[in-house]
């Protein structure tokens, strides 16, 4: 088998095991993910990028194909715990790729629940603050944007400021 169908394999079957899906929700994999996943790696850290990720997987035990449900799950598992940063990683492209996918915010969307993909293009509708709103409690306090005032970070080195 050629290289090429083994990565999209991989990426395949990592894809399945951090989004399964189930007879409401479509797989990652039924929405594509892994083609995101691929693509946004290369955006985000080129081929070296997408060859960490490959080997990662093997020295975690993939190939996913010889391996039931429990071992798949087990390969991830230790993705997670010997390369956290690169989960991390691939977790965020995954779960993003998955929540903008068309099948899946129409699931979103048949719940009832208003959801905008790409909310960051537009944002969502929010009324104007009203000054009446503030706390009545007496507890903490509110202070106008234009009375807010700057903090000197200046002595605190571990923050960037200057010793």
């Amino acid at each position: 088998m050629s290289e090429a169908v083994d990565l999209a394999r991989l990426l395949r079957d990592l894809v399945a095991v951090l989004v399964p899906g189930d007879t409401d929700w479509p797989s990652g994999v039924d929405a594509g993910v892994h083609g995101m996943l691929g693509a946004r790696l290369l955006e985000t850290r080129g081929e070296p990028g997408v060859e960490a990720l490959s080997r990662a997987l093997e020295a975690c035990g993939a190939p996913f194909t010889p391996l039931d449900d429990a071992g798949r799950i087990a390969v991830v598992e230790k993705l997670e715990r010997e390369f956290p940063a690169l989960f991390a990683h691939v977790r965020t492209i995954a779960y993003i790729s998955y929540y903008e996918n068309p099948a899946v915010v129409h699931a979103i969307r048949a719940l009832g629940q208003p959801y905008d993909p790409m909310s960051g293009q537009h944002g969502y509708a929010f009324s104007p603050f009203d000054p009446a709103d503030r706390p009545t409690h007496a507890r903490g306090a509110w202070i106008p944007t234009a009375e807010v005032e700057r903090v000197d970070l200046s002595g605190l080195e571990h923050l960037g400021g200057a010793a």
